[in-house]
């Protein structure tokens, strides 16, 4: 289904598990207060999330440039 494919690369990009975001998005579990401010940005501010995801994967050695 192409929504799980969505779900599954949206967790990837902030770092959880597909399960874990399937479930908060059907309401099983209620994200930490820590996930909820990381959803927040990640939804509301775009850009800046993935600069800085970029730029923290870079620091520890996750992608190069």
């Amino acid at each position: 289904c192409r929504l799980v494919l969505l779900y599954r690369l949206f967790a990837d990009l902030i770092g959880v598990a597909a399960y874990t975001y399937i479930s908060w998005e059907q309401g099983r579990y209620i994200p930490s207060t820590p996930a909820k401010a990381l959803l927040y940005i990640a939804t509301k501010h775009k850009d800046l999330f993935l600069k800085e995801r970029e730029n923290f994967l870079r620091k520890i050695g996750k992608i190069r440039g």
